[in-house]
């Protein structure tokens, strides 16, 4: 699977270089922090619009190495259009179009339990992009969690949405089966006994013809059916043997950061449950570690990961030092060359920062006039 580095960030005259390992932009609250996180899902056609950034620019780019291959992706800030600049040709891409969704699928080389092209890879690539809004649809990363550890759900979900259509079909069916056996059967009987045998004949040829469709129907439905059952159990029984091992690296990361909670053992409780007994401190940073889980990916599963994290200030409100002191740490260990992960986060401050590329945009963000 390929990976993901960004190398440099361009709009107007901000300009921010990246390094392997780990980066943190540093600035105050209001100097475009939330901005370049936004324009960086812009740049890579995960969102359609970014109405408030254009004081800044009219285009971004963002510069990144896939693989061992240097990918410009550019876009002009009031178009739904992006361009990618890719092994000496140029492409042109709607923002999250099939045809976007399948150059990343190829490029990234993301692993499905069953090979297809319905999964979604913008799902995959955001959900390593960490908002500043945590409380932001928790469905939602529970249904792109899945799709990370190699589930498909896309396919499911179009495949009984296609059998729910085809059973509404069937009932028609019937009703319309019915409806002609009753007016045959009254015709019939109105029909002149010399001719009616003929009548007869005609009717059950014409009846056999029209039924024959219904039948195919039926067959259609109950195969399609069964092999969705195969499917799904196959499915769940594969999702709950990951997950297992998702738990294991969250309790590994939530034990040295000090959490004890149940909810490690049960991720989907995790990320569902709006009212779980969880301090917001806590259930931030547990969150967090099942991201960390499968980007980190310390059992070397077939998780789909970009090889990037971006975190938009996500412990902005998760004020224990001792707590960001470990999470720093963690990330130090698993970010790196020798790792393949890059590792972005957003900070108010560089209290909590030992190691990594810091880029402080404060003073920018001065000579620019936004603070």
């Amino acid at each position: 699977m390929n990976k993901l580095i960004f190398e440099s960030f361009r709009c107007g005259p901000i300009y921010l270089q990246f390094q392997s390992g780990v980066n943190y932009i540093v600035g105050s609250n209001a100097t475009g922090k939330t901005t370049i996180f936004q324009l960086m899902r812009f740049a890579l056609g995960l969102i359609k619009e970014m109405p408030y950034a254009r004081f800044i620019g009219s285009k971004v780019e963002l510069e990144v190495l896939i693989g061992t291959k240097k990918v410009l992706f550019h876009r002009d800030l009031d178009s739904q259009a992006l361009n990618v600049d890719f092994d000496d040709c140029q492409f042109s891409f709607k923002c999250l179009s099939v045809e976007l969704n399948n150059f990343f699928r190829e490029i990234f080389d993301f692993y499905y339990l069953y090979p297809g092209q319905q999964e979604s890879a913008f799902e995959v690539i955001d959900f390593y992009f960490l908002s500043a809004d945590v409380s932001v649809n928790r469905r939602k990363q529970w249904l792109a969690l899945r799709t990370v550890l190699g589930v498909n759900v896309a396919l499911i979900q179009s495949v009984g949405s296609d059998l729910a259509e085809l059973k509404r079909d069937i009932s028609f069916d019937a009703s319309y089966k019915k409806m002609v056996l009753e007016f045959s059967e009254v015709l019939g009987n109105k029909i002149d006994s010399k001719f009616k045998s003929e009548f007869l004949l005609s009717v059950e040829s014409a009846k056999s013809e029209f039924f024959d469709q219904f039948l195919a129907r039926e067959r259609i439905y109950s195969n399609a059916s069964e092999k969705l059952k195969k499917i799904s159990g196959e499915s769940e029984f594969y999702e709950a043997e990951e997950l297992q091992f998702v738990s294991r690296a969250v309790l590994a990361m939530a034990s040295y950061c000090g959490i004890n909670s149940r909810y490690v053992s049960d991720i989907k409780e995790l990320l569902l449950d709006k009212t779980n007994a969880l301090s917001y401190g806590e259930d931030v940073l547990l969150r967090f570690f099942v991201v960390c889980a499968v980007a980190f990916d310390p059992e070397d599963r077939k998780w789909n990961s970009p090889g990037v994290i971006v975190n938009d200030c996500y412990f902005a409100r998760s004020s224990d030092p001792g707590k960001l002191d470990a999470v720093s740490t963690l990330v130090r260990k698993a970010a790196g060359v020798d790792t393949g992960l890059q590792y972005t986060e957003f900070a108010y401050s560089d209290s909590h920062i030992r190691y990594g590329n810091i880029i402080n945009i404060d003073a920018r963000a001065l000579t620019l006039g936004v603070i």
